[in-house]
Parts: structure tokens; C-alpha cells; sequence
């Protein structure tokens, strides 16, 4: 993996993190809405799915930030080795 493809996937799953981060604020404003204890069934059903749905964002933007961990430990070693190549010359 060059460094621009490292950077690039690196800056895309930041990114996909804050978009989960929007969606979970969102979602979370409509769950707040909710009484807390349902009058209706739909409104039961819905505060189910509103905390399955902030369970998954949060796994996903977890997982995207770790990539983007990992990644960022790729860049600096793509960038030490750049470095060395360079002062050998």
C-alpha cells in the first residue's frame, strides 16, 4: 500500500465515522422523544428499533475508527521508511 491509498482510506473511514456520529445524533433525538414508557405499540416497536439501530452505528463507527488507528500507524511507517530511503541517498 503506497502512502496516498493509506491517507485516502484513512480520511474516508474518519469520515464514515462522522456520518455515524450525525445518524446516532439523530437517532438518538427521536429515542429522547419517545416516552419513556410507550403508550402504543408502535411507539414500543420504534424505541426497540431506535436502540437496536444506535447499537449498530456505534459498532460500525467503532470498528471505522480503529481502521483508521491502524491506518494511521501505516502511514508513519510508510513515511519512516521514506525517510530512511531518503537519507541513505
Amino acid at each position: 500500500m503506497d502512502l496516498e491509498t493509506a491517507v485516502e482510506q484513512r480520511n474516508n473511514y474518519l469520515n464514515f465515522a462522522r456520518i455515524m456520529d450525525e445518524r446516532m445524533a439523530y437517532a438518538q433525538k427521536v429515542y429522547t422523544s419517545i416516552p419513556t414508557i410507550p403508550t402504543t405499540e408502535y411507539e414500543f416497536k420504534l424505541k426497540n428499533q431506535i436502540e437496536r439501530d444506535l447499537e449498530g452505528l456505534n459498532r460500525e463507527k467503532i470498528r471505522s475508527e480503529a481502521r483508521a488507528t491502524l491506518l494511521n500507524s501505516r502511514i508513519q511507517f510508510i513515511e519512516a521508511q521514506s525517510n530512511n530511503n531518503n537519507n541513505k541517498n
